[in-house]
């Protein structure tokens, strides 16, 4: 059991803010703080126990697997090809400027349970905190904060709602949203999630802030991939209408799946969809490598970041 139960909460999936436990705050490190005991507490320490069942495979039974790089296609395109006719990525100019000058940087990672940390097996392991981590040392910098704003189990139109409170009460350089997977579970109708996707977007827009989207992931055990793939298809569509850069998770897990199925296996935790704290080490490092390319000041400046095809040999590159 862990040591401090308030962060085994965040870290191991119960739903903060539900059945007895309130954020108290989100930011390097999320926590939560009991405020009521009972049945509320005995529902938590069972949440617990699950949590840490479903938490594996783990660094350690991942041994030394290492983390793909991020394949053609991964990342979405602008329509208009740059100079050289290659197909660009969009870029991230606002958060560059932020990143390149003094100041904090303050990020807020949105979405559902692969946000929140479900299947990792402590809050310093979901892709939030990972990703902050690799931010900060990328940039040699300690002030760069990836605020982890995840509740599992919550569709978009939800999160759509909290996003545009959390634009109004803070100044973010850049939202990450990870977006559609209990959308496409629950069966929502796929004209209201392309509007709460593209209001979304609109908030973002309205706020001035950079969002970089990432679409529904790949379930080997879904029955109708079919389903899945229309809903990743709307969020690619709103994405180059509303020209703001994709990292499709999609096609980065699948790309995975056919070439080393082994390696997918030790991404996922134990129930076969949740990533393991491996799994969200790749997704932290790929969004990193993602940042760093559209942020880089020579492609911000002309809007022509490196083509898609040419990602992953740029990101396998990069030093870790």
């Amino acid at each position: 059991m862990c040591r401090a139960l308030r962060l085994c909460y965040a870290g191991l999936g119960f739903p903060l803010g539900h059945g007895g436990i309130s954020v108290s705050r989100i930011g390097s490190a999320t926590y939560a703080r009991r405020t009521s005991v009972g049945a509320a507490g005995r529902a938590a320490l069972t949440v617990l126990v699950a949590g840490a069942a479903l938490a594996a495979p783990a660094f350690a039974e991942a041994g030394q697997l290492a983390c793909p790089a991020l394949p053609a296609g991964a990342l979405s395109a602008n329509a208009a090809p740059s100079a050289d006719g290659q197909p660009a990525p969009v870029p991230l100019p606002d958060l560059a400027a932020d990143l390149h000058e003094s100041g904090p940087v303050d990020i807020l990672a949105i979405g559902s349970s692969s946000t929140e940390g479900i299947g990792a097996s402590g809050p310093a392991f979901t892709y939030p905190a990972q990703l902050q981590a690799n931010l900060r040392a990328a940039w040699q910098r300690g002030d760069i904060t990836v605020a982890n704003a995840g509740i599992g189990g919550e569709i978009a139109s939800r999160a759509v709602e909290r996003m545009d409170a959390a634009l109004e009460d803070h100044a973010y350089a850049l939202v990450v949203w990870q977006v559609g997977t209990n959308d496409v579970l629950r069966n929502v109708d796929e004209a209201a999630f392309r509007a709460d996707v593209e209001h979304g977007l609109e908030a973002a827009e309205a706020a001035e802030t950079d969002i970089l989207l990432f679409d529904p992931q790949f379930y080997q055990k879904a029955k109708d991939q079919a389903h899945f793939q229309r809903f990743n298809a709307i969020v690619a569509d709103v994405a180059r209408t509303h020209h703001v850069p994709l990292f499709s998770r999609y096609a980065f897990m699948k790309a995975i799946g056919t070439s080393a199925p082994a390696t997918l296996d030790a991404m996922l935790s134990r129930d076969g969809m949740h990533m393991s704290d491996f799994g969200y080490k790749c997704l932290a490092d790929r969004l990193t490598d993602i940042i760093r390319t559209l942020t880089a000041p020579p492609q911000v400046a002309d809007a022509r970041p490196a083509a898609p095809q040419q990602l992953a040999a740029t990101a396998a590159a990069l030093p870790r």
